[in-house]
This record gives structure tokens, sequence and C-alpha cells, in this order.
């Protein structure tokens, strides 16, 4: 069987697996594009990506263990069957074929500026070879092959395509091989010495076989991972380009050079069908390895550490609702700037393995393509979202229940964002207490126009338009299974500078309006959350990350913003510590409100409403979560990690139904009594325990095959911060 592929990219590629997806989809959320993603529009250098030296460190210690746990068959090749001619007898090597394991016993990794990585290190080779002939008599004989500390070597060198601007890689110096002084036969008396005088043709057999196979393999591996396939696009290879007999799109007796990331057609509509199921907003994206430089303008190996960078890319047809005025407001494109990494994390000092930025440049383009797909005009109403509705309403604005004469009607709610959104970096900082302190990243929404009908006697009637500028603040925390947690906290959204008009059937004034519609918009944006579960960042091959900050970098002079979102990384190689077990449990207090009574210090806790988006992990012994909620019933979960220790998250929330009256007072729904007498529930105190029941899991992203919960589309870009693999975009 010939050496995999995949194995003998671990094995010449040891630093992919730093951050290498696998070779299945890293964007199982996306269908293939048609053709190639266009050059513009594109911004280079979207995403950077360094493994210190110390990543390679760690990856050189760790290779055999890793190389084990990631190869459950080994790495392996067989010996055909041979004939060798002994002038006298012919001696047939590996009647059947003999199978030969090969083991990693150390590898050294050696970073060549601009653009090479070698490879030093030994291996053992182990197996059983069979010979047979015939002296007079037949004569068979299986002697052990165990070659140990053998050397190999090879150069990987990282290329740039002037085509497509996109990374490949060429393999070159592979040196191994077998000599005679590396085994001994074993085989029975004169037959030995036969063979003692066939070993230098045993010896060229074996070798050849073995610089045959793996050679082989070489070529496939750089095909399988640098060759763009015949069907990567559905129109077939580009123009200019015919696919060769191997399955690959090929021009001038070269392949073409594929796109190692993230590239397709991400159906945005779809993901809000739930709320909004005639949204048909679509954008091509593209996340791939390259750069606009060749390596020796702009380096691979920087100061003992790899760099890589990403182009990014999003485009669409463009929609109607989201048109625009003046194209000098448009996000530019091109070069994003450069992020010089530091030694260190900023923040605080510590040493890291793994860094990764995302351009501020990049998150304008891509939350401007976004907005011009149409993905922000939305039409809500009554029918697909239940708390839409004149009663809920009426809470804001009394007059409501007059119009309706007390019914509780049909509400259309239909948003027109009529200027250009943008996000802003922050610091990510959070409050000893665990609440956001400074937010990560800040999504600014303005002139916003939202429309409101109600359904009277048969028709809609338009009765309420509103203009502002909104403010969502986020922060990002990571789960253990390498997910990207956004976070909203109970005042993450702002509205502000609001403009009231067609309010004429309305007994409030303008002043009245405005002064309730930042509540209003405050209660009813998080309802569209739902969407901001835990975002895959697909598999990184076993390995996790230890994370050590996520943070903003090269702050922006007169602004408290900043020009890059950073996370900084270790990376470890085991499977996750234990989770805790959440001791808090969910209150109601004298007043009616909600309590968070935590009972472990060393545990910080967060808590969700619905499904939507977490909470931040707040901390201390007595919790009052910050957390709106119009009246109905609700769904709260909560669950908890060891404070400083993100892997050790609990892998179920406890949950808990419960009614929120008009006032916004909670009321406890009645636990059975079964289950509170499993539980020993003490109910007599001023504070009730709410029972804690199993929650839900989590849901995850789109980029994880199978059933799940798609991320939340702007959200979407920091998925690709990891993005570091190859994905087989297929639906």
């Amino acid at each position: 069987m010939p050496v995999s592929r995949t194995r003998l990219a671990l094995l010449l590629l040891g630093m992919w697996a730093a951050a290498a997806c696998s070779d299945a989809s890293c964007g199982g959320c996306v269908t293939p594009l048609e053709q190639p993603f266009p050059r513009p529009p594109r911004v280079y250098d979207a995403t950077q990506v360094r493994v210190q030296r110390t990543g390679f460190d760690f990856i050189e210690r760790n290779l055999p263990d890793i190389l084990d746990t990631l190869l459950a068959d080994g790495l392996n090749f067989e010996v055909p069957p041979q004939t060798i001619d002994a002038v006298v007898t012919d001696v047939d090597i590996c009647d059947t074929p003999c199978p030969l394991q090969v083991t990693i016993q150390d590898a050294h990794l050696s970073l060549l500026s601009p653009d090479k990585l070698r490879l030093d290190g030994h291996i053992a080779v182990d197996g059983t070879i069979t010979m047979d002939t015939t002296i007079i008599v037949d004569v068979h004989c299986d002697f052990p092959l165990q070659i140990d500390q053998k050397p190999i070597s090879a150069e990987v060198a990282l290329r740039v395509d002037p085509a497509s601007d996109f990374l490949y890689f060429q393999v070159s110096d592979l040196q191994i091989s077998i000599a005679e002084e590396d085994y001994d036969i074993a085989c029975p008396p004169v037959f030995d010495d036969i063979m003692e005088w066939l070993k230098p043709a045993l010896t060229s057999v074996l070798d050849s076989q073995l610089q045959s196979q793996v050679g082989q393999a070489v070529d496939d591996l750089i095909a399988q991972q640098t060759c763009l396939p015949c069907d990567f696009y559905t129109g077939g290879c580009p123009a200019g380009s015919s696919c060769n007999g191997d399955g690959y799109c090929e021009q001038s007796g070269a392949c073409l050079v594929r796109p190692q990331g993230l590239v397709g057609t991400l159906d945005l509509g779809s993901q809000l069908g739930s709320v909004d199921p005639g949204n048909q907003a679509r954008a091509d994206l593209l996340l791939a390895l390259g750069q606009a430089q060749q390596p020796m303008a702009k380096p691979f190996v920087k100061g003992q550490g790899l760099e890589l960078r990403l182009i990014g890319g999003t485009d669409t047809l463009g929609d109607d609702c989201a048109t625009v005025d003046d194209p000098q407001q448009i996000p530019p494109t091109g070069e994003a700037p450069a992020m010089t990494f530091p030694a260190v994390v900023p923040s605080s000092g510590e040493g890291y393995m793994l860094g990764a930025v995302i351009s501020d440049m990049y998150l304008d383009h891509f939350l401007f393509k976004l907005w011009r797909s149409g993905l922000l005009c939305l039409d809500l109403d009554s029918y697909h979202l239940s708390q839409l509705s004149s009663q809920t309403l009426a809470l804001f604005i009394p007059s409501l229940t007059l119009l309706s004469d007390g019914a509780n009607v049909p509400v259309r709610m239909r948003t027109r964002p009529l200027s250009i959104p943008y996000l802003e970096i922050g610091a990510g900082t959070f409050l000893p207490d665990g609440s956001i302190d400074q937010p990560l990243l800040s999504m600014f929404l303005p002139d916003f126009r939202m429309d409101f009908w109600m359904r009277l006697q048969g028709r809609w009637v338009l009765f309420l338009s509103l203009l502002q500028d909104i403010r969502i603040d986020l922060g990002l925390s990571f789960t253990p299974d390498n997910e990207l947690l956004p976070l909203l906290d109970g005042d993450s959204v702002m509205v502000s500078n609001v403009t009231v008009s067609h309010h004429e059937l309305l007994a409030e004034d303008e002043q009245e309006l405005a002064q309730v519609i930042p509540q209003l918009v405050g209660m009813f944006l998080p309802l569209l959350t739902d969407q901001l579960g835990a975002i895959s960042i697909g598999d990184l091959q076993g390995f996790v990350l230890d994370v050590k900050s996520v943070e903003g970098n090269v702050a922006r002079a007169g602004s408290d913003f900043y020009e890059f979102l950073a996370i900084y990384a270790d990376i470890a190689f085991a499977p996750s510590p234990p989770p805790v077990r959440t001791a808090a449990r969910l209150l109601q207090d004298e007043d009616g409100s909600l309590v968070i009574d935590n009972p472990a210090p060393d545990q910080e806790v967060q808590l969700r409403r619905d499904g939507g988006a977490w909470t931040p992990f707040y901390r201390g012994s007595e919790i009052h979560p910050r957390l709106r909620s119009l009246p109905g019933r609700h769904l709260f979960e909560w669950r908890a990690r060891r404070i400083g220790a993100p892997r050790t998250l609990a892998p179920r929330p406890l949950a808990r139904y419960l009614d929120i009256g008009d006032s916004g007072r909670a009321l406890v729904l009645p636990a059975p009594a079964s289950a509170v007498a499993a539980r020993g529930d003490d109910t007599g105190t001023k504070t009730r325990a709410m029972e804690a029941l199993p929650g839900p899991e989590a849901a995850t992203g789109c980029s994880t095959p199978g059933p799940g919960r798609p991320p939340s589309p702007w959200l979407l870009v920091l998925a690709a911060l990891l993005a570091m693999c190859r994905g087989k975009e297929k639906s």
C-alpha cells in the first residue's frame, strides 16, 4: 500500500499541523463557485498568521505522539513481489506483498529565509521480509527487517503563483535510503550464506521500493495539495485551461494552483429563513492562503517564525434596498496594512506559539458586501416571530391597545439600512466581575430605518417609521472545541439620533416616542441574534488552542479603536481538562428579579435566553444578569467554567423556563415534585431555587458537517481567523 498522501504531508510538512484543517470541508455552509473569484474585489493580507519558533519546538517534541494519534493505522508501505536472479537459482522476494511500518522517532524543523522549511529527522522501519527459493529442496525464510534511527530529510519551499497570487509548495532534496549495514539477514544455514551473498541485490530492491513509493507519494501530494481539480468550480476548468488525465486543470503543461482555504457562495438569506423566509441575500467568499508579493519582497520566514497571509474577498450582485449614493464611501480593497507580530502578547506580556490577526480594512469590506447583498433588509412579521405583536409593542406604545381595540393583532416590521455599516475593533477587555469593559467588536448601523405595520380590518396599516443610528458591542470567547463564541452583554445594543415619522395614528407625540424607541429597539434587535451560536473553525487535526488573549492591536491615532483583531494562543495536543459541573443556581429574588447564586468561587457563569447569544462570563457569589426580557415564557440557560480555563466549560447548560410578567418580573413555574425531591432543593427560603433541568447542546456553526445552526452571517468572518485548511467546498 503506498504511503498515504495525508500522512506524508504530516511527515514532510509537520508545521501544517499547528493550524491545519483535515481534508474535510472547512466551510460546509458554502457551495462551489461557478468560476474563480475575480481579482477585484480582493483584500490582500486580510488575515495574517504567525507560528513562533516555540510552536515549531512543540511540534518537534510531540511529533511521534502526534502521528500515533492522528494516524490510526500507522505510516506504511509495501514491498511488492520481486525475483532476484542468483545465477544458480532464482530467489522470490515477498511472494505476497511484505508490509513495512515507518515510525518517526524524532524531527527538527529549520526555517530558512525567505521561503523554505527543512525537516531533518530519524525514522524506524519494521516488518518481515519473506524469501523463497529451491536448492534441491524448497527453502523458505522469514526474517525481521528492523532499521533504527535512519536519517530522513527534505526541503519544502513556499511559492506564490503569479497568475492567481495563491500559495503553493514544492518539496525537494528528499533524502531517505536503505543501506546494507542497516539490517541483518537471519535465515536457515546454507540459505543464510546465499542470502548474505545476495544482500546487495536485496538492499537495492528495498531501497528502490522505498525511494519509488515515497517519491511517487510526494508527487501525488504536491498535485493533491496544489493542483486545481477539474470539478472545483461548477463551470469546470477556467478559460484557457483543460482537464488532464489526472483530474486537474492544466494550462501550458502545468496544473493551475488551487486556492487553499474557504472559497464558495454563501446563501445568507437561507440562514434567516426562520424569521425572514423571503430573504434572497447571497455572497461569494474567498479566504485563501496567498499574497500579492513574491517571497523575496514579503518573506514567509521572519525572525525564526513562519508567517502566512490570506487573501480575503467578498462579492455580491447587490440588492436595490442597499444602494450606494457616494462611491467614495465604499470601503477600499487592495493591500491591507501589515501587522508586525510582537514577541509577546501585548496585553499580558506572556509568550505565545500561534498568533492570528484580521485587519479592520477587511472587516469593513466584508460587512459592506453583506449589506450590499440585502442581508440587513428584513421583512419580519408575527407569523414568523411570535414576540413581534401589537400586545408586545403596546408595552412601549400604550396607544396601540386603543388602535387595535384591545386585540393582539399581527405586526409587520421592515428594516432598511440606508447607509453603509462598518465595524470597529476594540480592546476586548472585561471588568473584574466578567462583564464587558471595552468590546472587541462594535458594529455601527447608521441611518437604520424600521417601519411598522399592523393588520387592521384585513389590511396592513403603517403606524410608525423610525430612523436611528444603532451600535452593537460584542465580546468573544472560545469553547473547548475550538469554537468562537460571540458574547452580548445586557447593554450591548445602543440606539441614538432617533427620528420618528408616520405616527399620526398614535396618541404619543414624537418626543414621547423618541424616548421609548431605544428601549424598543434594544429589546427587539436581540431577538434576531438567535443565530449567534458558537462558530466552528473546523478540524485542527487533533490540536486544541490554549487561548492567551483575544484583543485589539495597533491603536488608531485619535480614537479608541484598533487596526487589527488578534488572537494569541499556545498549541496543545491533549484532551481538554475535565469540564466543571455547574454549581450555580438560577434564583428569583424578593423583587422578582433574576439572580445567579454561584457557590463555587473558582467558577464563572454565563447565561442566555431563548437560544440567543450568550452573555460574558460573570464572576462572584451573587450575579445579577443584565438581560432584557419581553413578557411571556422564556427559556433561560446557564453554564460555568473554571476561571481562566476556557477549556473547562461545562458541556451542557442547565435550563429553566420562566414566565415574565408585564412588569418584567420573573414568575417561577412550579417544578415537578419528583424533580425537587430528587434534588433535595429547599424552596422555603426567601429566594426560591428554580429547578435546573438539562438544557440543549449549544448549536454549532455551519462549518461543521451535519445538522446545526449556522453562525450569524456578519460574524462568519471570525471563523476564518484560523482557516488555514484547504477545504473541499462542495455541497
